[in-house]
């Protein structure tokens, strides 16, 4: 696992169970109400307050873990960011976390950024037959991603001095 660098990171790395989930009475395990609106407000409408929700209830460490686990980050690359190729989220968008920054090739240290490969290869895992997570994850994937399209948030168009079509 990525070493995080931090004064403490005590409560930042592990997730908070208690804050994502809730055991249904048949013994299900769901998102919790308030994780899943904020998951949907973090992805559908880019709500920096609702990502920091997010971020904290998974923990860095998780984040750090799924991506590093998943291909979709190597660790061993972050000395030579012109060469590293990866998906890093080790930031809450300032809500309170300590920001854990990396090398990035067009940027100061990031917080949170990827690579135009890494982030295709997660659509393309996404809208694939081969899953990311399994069946029902990946569609609810997709879903929270439509629906960003739908509400014309498309991360694109943040900067007004950029322009796309």
């Amino acid at each position: 696992m990525v070493q995080l660098a931090g004064v403490n990171l005590t409560g930042f790395i592990l997730p908070r169970w208690d804050q994502i989930f809730t055991v249904q009475a048949d013994s299900s395990v769901t998102f919790s109400t308030n994780f899943q609106t904020n998951l949907t407000a973090s992805i559908a409408d880019g709500d920096d307050v609702a990502t920091g929700v997010v971020v904290h209830g998974v923990g860095f460490g998780c984040l750090t873990e799924g991506a590093a686990t998943a291909g979709f980050f190597d660790e061993t690359a972050t000395g030579t960011p012109r060469t590293a190729d990866g998906m890093w989220l080790c930031g809450d968008f300032a809500n309170g976390f300590p920001p854990q920054r990396i090398p990035c090739v067009n940027d100061t240290l990031t917080a949170q950024g990827t690579s135009l490969r890494q982030m295709a290869r997660l659509f393309t895992f996404l809208a694939g037959d081969a899953p990311l997570v399994d069946g029902p994850s990946d569609e609810a994937m997709l879903d929270l991603v439509t629906k960003a399209v739908q509400r014309r948030h498309t991360f694109l168009d943040r900067d007004t001095t950029v322009q796309f079509s």
